[in-house]
């Protein structure tokens, strides 16, 4: 309870509970020793090279482990397996050999001393040294732990040592040392590594942290900023600021959709040079495809189109050369042969992704969208929600529609573009689909209603005014059509066709009128429109035969608000009459 009102101790709690340990070492930690071992089996004397344990991993990556799914691991969690990953058996035995001899030295150095203050301190000294390889049982050495594990190793040599007789060594005069001249340029030598290889890495790591703080708030622009000079500066950790920087481009991609080709031309550069330092990274020529496929979706020349698809599938292919289970590259080719439209590669390759993972989702929608582009429906459909059973839950909608527009199924068509509009209600492309597939299917209303909201996002598409004209060719008498183009020709100023709608809509309201006498939203609603029309009493008589017919109006204040709203002493009126 006291933890649930502390943020930071909140925190503390949820990484110390049961069920969070329990998760995150059978879950996780596990899954990933299991990958490990086989990576040690591959290269067991030296292994892979320091900091290369990430192309190991890679190699025998499977996303059927629990909790690995989208997870870039660069370390085993675990320090006896992350030596012989990165240096092979020989170092992890020297490793294990160093500390049983340390904490055996130890151990004789307190039968000597007795009961002594000195007993003490070597016993403390082993219990340091055994919980520290504890912890590192389930993490990795970094600087904090190299910093304290080194202290009390050296503090070890010198309790141990202690009581030995002491001998002085002098250090041998270095005559070259006290010439001014070398001592100064080996000195800027110092200098100068120190800077290259380790100040200016640490402050540019810092401009890559806060720059990652700023992608958070929708600070976009500053955040691109400061990565465009910090990766074109990175020198050593150039394969890891563009690596970063290319993060963030997808990151911020879709705040600024108008952005996109641009952001994917300089993510594409800059991994292009990380490529050629660290060519042996996963995701550097996965994200490499990734960009290359959104150039090639937005290339309107053919040629060029099929080159940019080429491309980004050569990325890819190194790619999965390097992770041939890794779910993502196969999803991201899948994107390729459905912007190339080779739609049987495209299901092939769902399969090998189910066959992978069965699991996740989001392979079931690719095989499903595949389906559906090839004719089959049935199966397509089935998959598209099997999908969503699996808990996919970031369904491109799009894709949908199209292969549903592809097949003439508007009807299936309509519904993904109306899911989709529920995400992105301010792009005028897809209101402007939906119109169309909704007058394809009928419902003329949902179309004339969504070309007014095409107007709406862009005043100077005239195409919504002709649309709508069209759609009254099928429906003459569809009060909203009329509406919508009253509204339109009111924005645009033609007063006299907007007057010659309202018309038309009150010529419609009579014709209700008549043959349904005592239906009272028809009587209130032809007063909206006689207001509009400058007729006044007219609109006033309306609203008070429509609450006459039904008294609930005035429960609802739609009739009182609405006199209320009219010119003149109405309302004045209105009371008197209430009185």
């Amino acid at each position: 309870q006291i933890t649930e009102k502390n943020n930071l101790l909140k925190n503390f709690a949820s990484r110390l509970s049961i069920k969070t340990v329990a998760t995150d070492l059978i879950g996780t930690r596990f899954s990933a020793w299991k990958i490990t071992s086989e990576a040690i089996k591959d290269k067991p004397l030296l292994g892979w090279g320091p900091e290369n344990f990430y192309i190991g991993f890679e190699k025998y990556y499977d996303p059927a482990f629990s909790n690995l799914q989208r997870l870039w691991w660069d370390r085993p969690h675990n320090i006896f397996l992350d030596i012989t990953v990165n240096s092979g058996i020989i170092s992890l035995f020297f490793y294990i050999a160093f500390w049983i001899a340390l904490l055996w030295q130890l151990q004789k150095f307190k039968r000597k001393q007795g009961d002594s203050k000195y007993t003490y301190l070597a016993h403390g000294l082993q219990i340091i040294f055994i919980g520290y390889l504890v912890a590192l049982f389930f993490n990795f050495d970094s600087f904090p732990t190299h910093l304290i594990s080194f202290f009390f190793i050296g503090y070890a040599f010198y309790l141990m040592s202690c009581q030995e007789e002491k001998i002085t060594i002098y250090p041998a005069q270095n005559k070259y040392l006290n010439k001014k001249p070398a001592l100064v340029a080996f000195l800027l030598l110092i200098f100068f590594f120190l800077w290259i290889w380790n100040i200016k890495p640490l402050y540019l790591n810092e401009q890559i942290s806060y720059a990652k703080n700023l992608t958070g708030p929708k600070r976009c622009d500053k955040a691109l900023l400061i990565m465009s000079d910090v990766w074109q500066k990175s020198n050593i950790l150039k394969s890891y600021a563009a690596l970063r920087y290319s993060d963030f481009l997808k990151n911020c991609a879709p705040a600024d959709p108008e952005e996109e080709i641009n952001y994917a031309t300089k993510g594409l550069s800059a991994l292009k040079t990380s490529s050629v330092f660290q060519p042996k990274f996963t995701r550097t020529w996965l994200f490499m495809g990734s960009f290359a496929n959104i150039l090639a979706a937005r290339e309107e020349n053919k040629e060029n189109k099929k080159k940019l698809l080429l491309e980004a599938r050569n990325y890819l292919e190194k790619s999965l050369k390097l992770s041939p289970k890794r779910q993502e590259i196969i999803i991201e080719m899948e994107k390729n042969y459905l912007l190339a439209e080779d739609y049987q590669a495209m299901k092939k390759l769902a399969y090998d992704c189910i066959k992978i993972d069965s699991s996740q989702g989001i392979c079931y929608w690719y095989l499903g969208i595949a389906e559906i582009f090839l004719g089959d429906q049935e199966n397509g459909k089935k998959h598209i929600e099997e999908s969503k059973e699996k808990n996919y839950n970031n369904p491109a909608y799009l894709q949908l529609g199209v292969a549903y527009i592809s097949q003439k199924n508007y009807k299936d068509a309509a519904e993904a573009y109306h899911m989709l509009i529920a995400i992105y209600p301010e792009n005028a492309n897809y209101h402007a689909v939906m119109a169309y597939l909704s007058k394809e299917i009928g419902d003329y209303g949902r179309a004339g209603a969504e070309a007014l909201e095409v107007f709406k996002l862009q005043p100077n598409n005239k195409e919504a005014v002709k649309f709508l004209e069209s759609l009254l060719g099928l429906k003459a008498n569809d009060i909203s059509l009329h509406t919508s183009l009253v509204y339109i020709y009111k924005q645009l100023g033609e007063e006299k066709k907007a007057k010659q709608e309202l018309l038309t809509i009150k010529s419609i309201y009579l014709q209700l009128i008549a043959n349904r006498y005592n239906v009272s939203i028809n009587h209130f609603n032809l007063a909206g429109v006689l207001k509009e029309l400058g007729e006044y009493e007219k609109a006033y008589q309306e609203a008070l035969l429509a609450e006459k017919l039904d008294p609930s109006f005035n429960f609802n204040n739609d009739v009182s608000n609405f006199i209320n709203s009219l010119p003149g002493d109405y309302w004045d009126r209105y009371l008197k009459r209430e009185k």
